[in-house]
C-alpha cells in the first residue's frame, strides 16, 4: 500500500523548531506550567528566600528542576560548577561513543512525550534513524540535554560551586556559593543534591598514588588531554566500562601501548544491574527491608560491573593492548617522566597511568556538608545489617522514600529533613535509579512531589489566611434571576 499523500511523512525529520512548537502545544493542552502558588518568604534581613536550590545541573538536576517548574515552583535556582553545556560528564570526562544503556526509557522528561530523547532524535534524524538506533550517541545526548534545558527555560546558573551549607533554626538552609569571581549567600527552604557519581565523596584513588606527581596520572573522571599520550605507554587500573573507554580513547589518539592491571582473575561479563532496570525496582527498591537491600547491593558488587559489549568491540578496533589479571600492585614509583608499577613482584613501566577505580561515598570529603554530617543517620549504623554491610556502608547516609536525609536523632536538626539526596549516596537506600539516565524522570517526580507537599504543609497558615481573605464572588447579587410569578409555577401533585 502506497502512503497517503495527504498524511504527513513521519519517516522524515521534522526539525527541532517543529518539535519545540509541539512541546508548546502539549504543555498548553496540559495547562502547564502551573501558576505559581507558593507564598513568597523573606529572611530576617528582608532578603529573598528561594523555595528550592538544586545542586547539580546534569540529567537528574534537570529532571527535578523541570518537574518543579512545571508544577508552579518558580523561585528556584539550579547551581552547577561547570560551564554552560558541560553539566554532567557527557561533554567532559565521558569517553564512550554512546550511552551504555539501551535507548528506551531514557531521560529527564517530566511526562511530556515531546520532551523525550526519542522525540528529539526523531525530530533531528527521522523515525527510521531511531528504529535503527541501539544506543544513544554521546554527542547527541549532550546536545539533547542542552536543548531540554533551553526549551523549558530552566534556571541553571553555571560556574557556581556550593562550599558551605548552614542549617538555620527555622529549618531553612543558608548556602555559601562561589561564583562570578566572588562569594554570595543564598537562603533556601529546600536543597536537592543531584551530583551523580562522586557527588557525595569523590574519586577513589589507590593510596600509593599519594606521592606521585600529578602529571603522571589521572582518575578516569578527570579531564585528560589524550593528544599528549600519543606515542606513550599508558597503564589503566581496572577493566570496567570506564577503564575500557579510556583505554580505547588513548589508543585512538596514538598511544604506543595500553596495559590493563586488574586485581580480579577474570574480566567480568555479567552485568547483574540490568536485571533491575524496571519500573518496579525504580519505584520499589526503597520499600525493601534494609537487610534485603544489602543483599541486592552485595550481588551488584560481588562480580564487578563489566564493560558493555560495544565498548569491548571498540577496544578491539582501537589497537593492541595487554591484560594483566590477578595483578597485585605493591608499589608505584615515579622516575622522571615515567612510572614503575611493581606487579606480583615484577616491574612494569608506563608513561601515564589512568585510575579507573570508581568513586567512594564519604561526605567527609565534601566540605560543604561538614555542618550537617554529625546530624545524619548512616546506613552502616543499622545493627540489623551484617558486619560486612555495616563496614561497607559506614558513610552512606540514610535516604528515605522521598529522597530526604534522615536525622540521627529525630527533631535535633529540622533543616536536615529539608535536604534531598539524589546522588550516589542514595543508591544503598533507594537503588541505582538515583543516578541513572533511565530512572531520572521517576526519581525526580517522587522528590518533587515531596518538596511540593512539604512546602504546602509548611505554608498551611498562609494558605488558610488566603482562603479566609478570598472574596471574589462568582456572581453579583443583581445577577440573581427574578423569582417567577406564582401563576407560571408548575403545580405539583
Amino acid at each position: 500500500m502506497s502512503p497517503d499523500p495527504a498524511l504527513p511523512d513521519h519517516t522524515q525529520p521534522i526539525g527541532l523548531h517543529a518539535l519545540e512548537a509541539r512541546v508548546a502545544q502539549e504543555l498548553s493542552l496540559l495547562d502547564l506550567p502551573s501558576a505559581p502558588w507558593i507564598p513568597p518568604q523573606g529572611d530576617a534581613a528582608g532578603e529573598e528566600v528561594l523555595d528550592v536550590v538544586v545542586i547539580g545541573g546534569g540529567v537528574t538536576g534537570l529532571a527535578v528542576a523541570s518537574s518543579l517548574l512545571l508544577r508552579g515552583v518558580d523561585r528556584m535556582l539550579v547551581l552547577d560548577r561547570n560551564p554552560s553545556g558541560a553539566e554532567g560528564p557527557w561533554a567532559t570526562s565521558a569517553r564512550m561513543k554512546t550511552l551504555r544503556t539501551a535507548k528506551s526509557g531514557l531521560g529527564p522528561t517530566p511526562g511530556i512525550s515531546s520532551l523525550t530523547p526519542r522525540a528529539w532524535y526523531e525530530a533531528k534524524y527521522g523515525v527510521q534513524a531511531w528504529d535503527e538506533l541501539t544506543y544513544y550517541p554521546l554527542d547527541d545526548w549532550a546536545s539533547y540535554l542542552r536543548w531540554f534545558k533551553e526549551v523549558l527555560g530552566l534556571p541553571v546558573h553555571n560556574e557556581s560551586e556550593v562550599v558551605d551549607v548552614e542549617p538555620l533554626a527555622n529549618g531553612w538552609l543558608r548556602l555559601t556559593v562561589e561564583d562570578d569571581g566572588g562569594t554570595r549567600l543564598i537562603t533556601a527552604r529546600r536543597v536537592i543534591v543531584c551530583t551523580g557519581y562522586g557527588g557525595w565523596g569523590g574519586a577513589r584513588l589507590p593510596a600509593m598514588l599519594a606521592n606521585i606527581p600529578k602529571y603522571l596520572y589521572a582518575h578516569s573522571s578527570e579531564m585528560i588531554d589524550f593528544s599528549l599520550l600519543a606515542g606513550r605507554r599508558v597503564g589503566v587500573l581496572g577493566v570496567g566500562a570506564s577503564a575500557v573507554d579510556n583505554a580505547s580513547t588513548a589508543l585512538e589518539h596514538g598511544a604506543a601501548s595500553v596495559d590493563f592491571f586488574v586485581r580480579r582473575n577474570s574480566v567480568p561479563s555479567i552485568h547483574r544491574a540490568k536485571a533491575l532496570i524496571n519500573i518496579g525496582c525504580i519505584e520499589g527498591f526503597g520499600e525493601l527491608a534494609p537487610e534485603m537491600r544489602a543483599e541486592f547491593m552485595r550481588l551488584l558488587q560481588a562480580d564487578g560491573a563489566p564493560p558493555p559489549g560495544h565498548s569491548v568491540q571498540r577496544l578491539g578496533q582501537a589497537g593492541a593492548h595487554r591484560l594483566h589479571l590477578g595483578a597485585d600492585i605493591t608499589a608505584i614509583h615515579a622516575d622522571g617522566d615515567s612510572l614503575t608499577l611493581w606487579v606480583n613482584g615484577q616491574p612494569h613501566n608506563v608513561d601515564f597511568l589512568i585510575a579507573a577505580t570508581g568513586f567512594e561515598v564519604d561526605g567527609r570529603r565534601r566540605p560543604e556538608w561538614r555542618r550537617l554530617l554529625p546530624q545524619m543517620r548512616f546506613v552502616g549504623k543499622d545493627p540489623q545489617l551484617p558486619e560486612r554491610a555495616q563496614q561497607a556502608f559506614a558513610h552512606h547516609p540514610v535516604v528515605d522514600r522521598d529522597y530526604r536525609l534522615v536525622e540521627a536523632e529525630p527533631g535535633a536538626c529540622p533543616a536536615l529533613r529539608n535536604v534531598y539526596c539524589l546522588a550516589d549516596a542514595a543508591i544503598v537506600s533507594q537503588g541505582v535509579a538515583a543516578v541513572s539516565v533511565v530512572g531520572a524522570g521517576a526519581v525526580a517526580a517522587r522528590a518533587a512531589t515531596a518538596v511540593i507537599s512539604t512546602l504546602f504543609a509548611e505554608d498551611a497558615g498562609d494558605h488558610l489566611a488566603r482562603m479566609e481573605q478570598y472574596s471574589d464572588p462568582e456572581f453579583a447579587e443583581t445577577d440573581w434571576p427574578a423569582p417567577a410569578p406564582a401563576s407560571s409555577m408548575r403545580r405539583t401533585q
